[in-house]
């Protein structure tokens, strides 16, 4: 607001600085000018600088280094913030901390507020460790675990791509159908191969050799013959031996 109003009263046509205080001290208001008048130095009626000197100190902001140091000294590190961002709030928090070794404060600080275990333990196994080699390596193990990350999720989006694709085809899965006629899949496209053919082991039509019936049957009773033989045989034996 001083700055303000004396911006003000230096453009205006009066030059003597007792006039330029006159005004000054009018623009500023009756609260203000009762503060100003209980101050302690304000130079004389003809002194404008002094005056606005004494009220820019006056309403200049206080620090409170203690508790801007208490706040620095809360600020952790958030959860999806990178090494840099932290990094970079940290600096920002500590410009009113008067600190004498800026580095050695925030590095201090990212040992303590970092949510990286394996960062806070490597300064501490590692004492003289500056702040930019600090930096360096927090920045060395996010980039690791992105890449870890990226290679991983791809590793476990390839069964799933699998599964959705035979779960789009359920034919892969399903058994085929064989037709008793011609021993092909089943259905056909058109008419069956063995329509109209005749069988070369029973001589009848409208199907094939490998799919005859008779020579099946054929088959099951010859394997039958050896045990009807086989029962016999023991029956004469426990005759002959009565």
């Amino acid at each position: 607001m001083v700055h303000a109003i004396r911006k003000s009263t230096d453009c205006t046509r009066y030059k003597r600085q007792e006039r330029k205080r006159a005004l000054l001290l009018y623009y500023i208001g009756e609260s203000t000018l009762n503060i100003f008048e209980t101050l302690p130095e304000t130079g004389t009626e003809d002194d404008y600088d002094e005056a606005c000197q004494a009220l820019n100190e006056h309403f200049k902001p206080r620090k409170n280094t203690s508790f801007e140091i208490f706040k620095f000294r809360k600020t952790n590190h958030l959860v999806d913030e990178t090494l840099d961002q932290y990094h970079v709030r940290l600096v920002q928090k500590a410009k009113y901390c008067e600190f004498s070794n800026l580095d050695t404060e925030i590095k201090a600080q990212i040992e303590l507020g970092t949510n990286s275990k394996q960062l806070r333990r490597y300064a501490f196994r590692k004492p003289k460790l500056t702040l930019a080699e600090l930096l360096d390596y927090g920045q060395t193990l996010e980039t690791v675990e992105e890449d870890a990350s990226g290679i991983e999720q791809n590793m476990n989006e390839t069964p799933m791509k699998d599964i959705h694709a035979v779960r789009r085809n359920p034919a892969a899965t399903t058994p085929k159908k064989i037709c008793f006629f011609c021993g092909l899949s089943w259905p056909h496209v058109n008419v069956c191969p063995a329509k109209g053919k005749t069988c070369n082991h029973c001589h009848k039509q409208n199907h094939f050799a490998r799919c005859c019936k008779s020579k099946i049957s054929a088959g099951q009773r010859e394997n039958k013959l050896p045990q009807k033989s086989n029962e016999r045989r023991s029956q004469v034996k426990q005759i002959d031996e009565q």
